[in-house]
């Protein structure tokens, strides 16, 4: 398979996609009016019954009977946010139902698949149910959850897979419901993709500064179906948001990844290792028209040394799990890390300065948790690189202040869910999180930080984003 960045807004599954978004989140009804509903109970979470847990996370279940046959399948949607939403069949064969409410035979009653059950994060206090049939859709109630109790420790927020491979669960973005296609955008959602999409296609234009939106596929969607317990969905959030006109700055390397099979992600860990980091790498810097050739000879040349990893999943379990895996073992970014905050997460800027890159430019990174493995890399791309920790939500103020020749927005598939946006406050992310520090994090801050080139910093523009350390 040709190792060539694709723009993938086109295609046989985009056009599946784009069919299918049409109707994707019809406006709610307030009321059953009109609907075709005989009667529904909610079991779980309820007064009556209380709040269930199980591996999964919160047990909503219950159930439904139609007043007439239905045309299309029924689906129960649960929302907790304007962005997203759950949605689920009717899956569960409740003979009780049947016998109580019907008073009639449980067995082979055309109702008897009338139940629902399935689980939305443990700690969710409220969302909202609805009925959708077709293009129609309608509130089925705001439920309250109640306390939850027996509960003595959170769900492990691991899956085991086939041959020991380790996936995501139990995450507040709903990893596994994403992979089976039961969690998707609505409306809202979309539309908020698109104006931050615009967003950065106009600071690109305006600005004249050569952009791309990476987003690092899920590990699940690479290897998944061969290594997940469960069967990937038809389609998921990012599919929904590459299906958008606005989606030709993205660079989603999924068919390169997979070509490069079980050495593009660690067992045990959630990121891309760091040769599927120098792939992807690659990659965009192609996409930023840096010389292919240059990019190629200089990845060729790099060494990796296979080592032991016990990584962000491995870690999670009792006791923990680790995995061999290759490290790049013949540059170190770190060595040229002029500049780094120390803060954790979110408003962590950090800088770059490889006098011997590929190109005499400054790239400024707004990225996430990927983009640290593509450090060894892109630094050797571009002379100064900034990266800032936003998970691709943009800083206009700090674009405008830095002025880079290429600007790089960088989320994983997994926060697909929450939209990013172009009016992000660095300054006051920096701020509020440092304030918020205690006092062992901010010793390991202190061991973190580092203020090599200042004067480098300020000719880059981030004087005005540099805060002194705060005392204990």
């Amino acid at each position: 398979m040709s190792r060539v960045v694709k723009v993938l807004n086109t295609g046989t599954l985009l056009r599946k996609a784009r069919r299918l978004l049409s109707g994707a989140a019809p406006s709610s009804r307030s009321r059953l009016d009109g609907a075709p509903v005989m009667q529904w109970n909610l079991d779980y979470p309820s007064t009556s019954h209380g709040a269930k847990v199980e591996v999964g996370g919160l047990v909503v279940q219950g159930w439904i009977l139609f007043s007439k046959p239905l045309a299309e399948r029924p689906v129960i949607v649960t929302r907790w946010t304007d962005a997203c939403e759950l949605s689920h069949g009717l899956t569960r064969n409740r003979p009780d139902v049947i016998r109580a409410h019907l008073n009639e035979p449980g067995d082979n009653h055309p109702q008897l698949t009338c139940g629902f059950r399935f689980t939305v994060p443990l700690h969710l206090s409220s969302f909202k149910l609805f009925l959708r049939v077709g293009d129609q859709q309608w509130h089925l109630a705001d439920v309250a959850v109640p306390p939850v109790t027996g509960v003595t420790s959170p769900p492990v927020k691991v899956i085991e897979g086939h041959e020991g491979w380790l996936f995501l669960d139990n995450d507040t973005n709903n990893s596994v419901d994403q992979y089976c296609g039961h969690l998707l955008l609505t409306h809202q959602g979309l539309a908020l993709w698109r104006e931050y999409l615009s967003g950065l296609a106009n600071i690109a234009q305006t600005q004249s500064i050569t952009t791309a939106l990476l987003i690092a596929p899920a590990k699940e969607t690479v290897l998944g179906p061969m290594y997940h317990p469960f069967q990937a969905g038809n389609m998921g959030p990012v599919d929904q948001v590459l299906a958008l006109p606005e989606a030709n700055l993205v660079v989603y390397p999924v068919p390169e990844l997979k070509a490069m099979g079980e050495t593009s992600f660690y067992r045990t860990d959630t990121h891309w290792t760091h040769q599927g980091a120098a792939l992807a790498a690659g990659l965009l810097a192609k996409r930023l028209r840096v010389d292919a050739d240059e990019v190629d000879t200089l990845l060729a040349a790099d060494r990796y040394k296979e080592r032991a990893h016990k990584g962000d999943l491995g870690n999670k379990l009792q006791p923990p799990r680790v995995a061999p895996a290759a490290f790049l073992a013949s540059f170190n970014y770190r060595s040229w890390v002029v500049y780094d905050n120390g803060l954790p997460n979110f408003g962590r800027v950090l800088v770059t300065h490889y006098p011997q890159a590929l190109q005499d430019a400054t790239c400024l990174v707004f990225g996430s948790s990927s983009s640290y493995s593509m450090f060894n890399y892109l630094c050797r791309f571009f002379r100064r690189l900034i990266f800032v920790h936003s998970a691709g939500n943009l800083d206009k103020a700090l674009i405008q202040q830095v002025s880079p020749q290429y600007l790089i927005a960088q989320t994983n598939a997994r926060f697909v869910v929450r939209p990013p946006d172009t009016d992000y406050d660095l300054l006051k992310t920096i701020y509020d999180k440092q304030a918020a520090l205690d006092a062992a994090a901010l010793e390991k801050q202190a061991k973190l930080r580092i203020e090599q080139d200042m004067a480098l910093v300020e000719q880059l523009g981030l004087k005005d984003w540099h805060l002194p350390v705060r005392a204990g």
